[in-house]
């Protein structure tokens, strides 16, 4: 993590800036950092193309000493306008859209599942709260595989298999990755496993540490539903991630504004030249801020709008954080866990000791036979 004036990153992500720096006159400095859409290579290249096509356009003219009357120059003026109106009613409902799907990808996927987590961790609180090797456990693995799924969406967004170091970082343990390295959405079926747990804790072998969920009637239901929930928030992400927006909408798009950027080339090269002949420095100066600033605002706002289709990527600045978010869920629900349970919490004094018969539970079907009753 590093941390600035303006900026903190995580990685090459930008987790959180400064908005008074960016809004006031830092924006012009700003344009200079790592995090800018202007400050990329990408951008470099793009408009080293635009000022080749200028400078052969403004060669061919000298060279081949072209007429252009200024009937036929304020013609071309009109189409680079009409060019221009098109282009920036086309990026802006672009950018607006993929900005949209951005947020919608982090609030309702990446904020569902991290929500669920949550939930699921303070129930597991609350009804594993002893301080013993036995609720640890539980608190633990349901902790962990939380955090795991997590960090399984970005390896399944940027189609990564192998899943080894995530071995090596204590969240996924050998035997688990033996079993989960076969199969297809793995970060769903970490949920899977989840549901499959807590039945277990609820009507298992008692021996192998099942039937220890209190009130399991009641309280299993409610624990599914959080995990199936969880998963619904990995159905919507990935459902952004693996449809993209359509290629023709985003091609046309693009062609339009660089058809755009060639003809404000092509024409700065005509309007510069015959100021040039008649000696009109100041329509020069302006015709070259011109040449500048209406390709690299275009050029930037498309590429900006690209980068935020697929912010799971992890490897530009406009990234979700993922190595940030995963330390922020583990923090989040230990102090869950510290609050809740023993020996530290909660407030109120020691929590409630559930007896051995009231943590299995009474008989599924008896009690359903009851409540029919």
């Amino acid at each position: 993590m590093h941390i600035g004036r303006t900026m903190k990153y995580y990685g090459a992500q930008v987790e959180r800036y400064v908005t008074e720096h960016v809004v006031g006159p830092k924006v012009f400095p700003l344009c200079f950092t790592a995090a800018s859409a202007i400050a990329r290579w990408e951008m470099v290249r793009d408009m080293a193309i635009i000022l080749w096509v200028f400078g052969m356009v403004l060669a061919l003219q000298v060279g081949m000493k072209v007429e252009i009357s200024t009937v036929d120059s304020q013609r071309f003026t009109d189409l680079v306008k009409d060019f221009h109106t098109l282009a920036s009613f086309l990026v802006g409902f672009f950018v607006s859209a993929c900005l949209q799907r951005w947020w919608g990808l982090r609030l309702t996927g990446i904020g569902g599942l991290w929500g669920n987590i949550d939930d699921l961790c303070m129930l597991i609180g609350c009804y594993f709260p002893r301080d013993d090797a036995a609720d640890r456990e539980v608190r633990d693995r349901v902790l962990r595989w939380g955090v795991l799924s997590h960090e399984l969406v970005y390896k399944q967004a940027q189609n990564e298999v192998d899943i080894s170091d995530l071995v090596d970082r204590g969240l996924l343990l050998e035997h688990e990755r033996q079993l989960l390295e076969p199969l297809a959405s793995r970060a769903m079926v970490i949920w899977a496993w989840m549901i499959s747990y807590v039945g277990h804790l609820a009507f298992g072998d008692p021996s192998a540490g099942g039937s220890r969920l209190p009130m399991a009637v009641t309280v299993l239901p409610q624990i599914h539903g959080v995990c199936m929930k969880a998963r619904d928030g990995l159905g919507i992400l990935f459902t952004y991630t693996d449809t993209q927006v359509p290629f023709r909408y985003v091609h046309l798009i693009s062609l339009i504004v660089w058809l755009h950027n060639f003809l404000q080339a092509a024409n700065s090269a005509i309007v510069i030249r015959l100021a040039i002949e008649d000696g009109r420095t100041a329509n020069i100066l302006v015709e070259v801020l011109f040449l500048m600033c209406y390709p690299l605002v275009f050029l930037g706002l498309i590429n900006a709008g690209a980068s935020m289709l697929n912010p799971l990527l992890d490897t530009t600045d406009i990234d979700i954080p993922r190595g940030a978010f995963s330390y922020y869920m583990l923090k989040e629900n230990g102090a869950f866990f510290k609050g809740s349970c023993m020996p530290t919490g909660p407030p109120y004094g020691a929590p409630p000791v559930v007896r051995v018969d009231a943590r299995k539970g009474p008989d599924l079907n008896t009690a359903l036979n009851s409540a029919i009753a």
